[in-house]
């Protein structure tokens, strides 16, 4: 994702003038489009009006074929169907993002939270196409500590559980063996996935 990212900015914003259709179709797996900033807004500012469409007609001249949008938590997951409405090309994941796990706490009854998680994994098959993204992210406790992290890391898993068919998008930085230790451990669980941002080695992951 991060990769197609650059080579997408490059082509379309520094060298407009390259035959893009020329590159292979490609699918952006990773953009956080429920992002405000997509809207022009940067800290509750407008800095610029909103080029929403204007973005997305570049990526498809980029040869872009499809777009999984991330979500970070239920209501993230919901904003992002809506915009799916708007695009077939548009797909989107369902999860909470280590940074935003707090949010179980607040919810007040985490299973019933991730029961209605599997509730509109299951209504939406068709535009849902992982789960994700989660993980554990020790770059930013500021946001959710580590046992937080932890204990709602190891919980998605009855999310994962329910929708067997669907891959994972797992988040890892900076966590030493944790990371690891719970995807071991819940190995059985799932068949593929992808690593968002993973600080690892290659010994590291070759065992799960």
């Amino acid at each position: 994702g991060c990769f197609f990212r650059h080579v997408i900015r490059r082509q379309v914003f520094s060298f407009p003038h390259r035959n893009l259709m020329s590159f292979p179709k490609t699918i952006e797996i990773g953009a956080n489009l429920t992002d405000p900033v997509f809207r022009g807004v940067y800290h509750s500012r407008q800095d610029h009006l909103d080029d929403f469409d204007d973005m997305l007609a570049r990526s498809w001249a980029a040869n872009v074929d499809r777009i999984i949008i991330t979500s970070s938590h239920l209501q993230d997951t919901k904003d992002a169907l809506e915009l799916c409405r708007r695009d077939e090309r548009l797909f989107t994941t369902i999860g909470v993002h280590p940074c935003r796990s707090r949010i179980f706490d607040e919810f007040g009854d985490s299973a019933a939270y991730v029961s209605s998680m599997v509730d509109v994994a299951r209504a939406h098959g068709n535009k849902i196409v992982a789960v994700g993204e989660f993980g554990l992210d020790y770059d930013r406790l500021f946001f959710a500590d580590k046992d937080t992290q932890l204990k709602y890391f190891q919980l998605q898993f009855q999310l994962v559980d329910a929708v067997p068919h669907l891959p994972l998008f797992l988040h890892n930085r900076n966590t030493g063996t944790d990371f690891l230790d719970i995807l071991r451990a819940n190995r059985s669980r799932f068949r593929h996935g992808v690593v968002h941002s993973f600080t690892g080695t290659k010994e590291d992951y070759r065992p799960c």
